[in-house]
């Protein structure tokens, strides 16, 4: 059984759920993932395009429209 709990610093409400959990070992593995080159982003990295981007701390307040 997988159980989640959840509960409200401010209000002190909680809330629990839970669901059957089967793990299979019947099933294939995650870990076979296919296999990229370690070049096939050289040009992605290092083009002609780059450029910088300037960081301003604090909150964004602009609007997107």
């Amino acid at each position: 059984t997988y159980t989640v709990i959840a509960q409200n610093p401010r209000t002190g409400e909680r809330v629990e759920t839970s669901a059957p959990l089967v793990v299979r070992s019947d099933a294939t593995p995650v870990d076979h993932t296919a296999f990229v080159a370690p070049d096939a982003f050289r040009n992605l990295e290092s083009g002609p395009n780059l450029r910088t981007v300037f960081v301003e701390p604090g909150v964004d307040t602009n609007s997107f429209l």
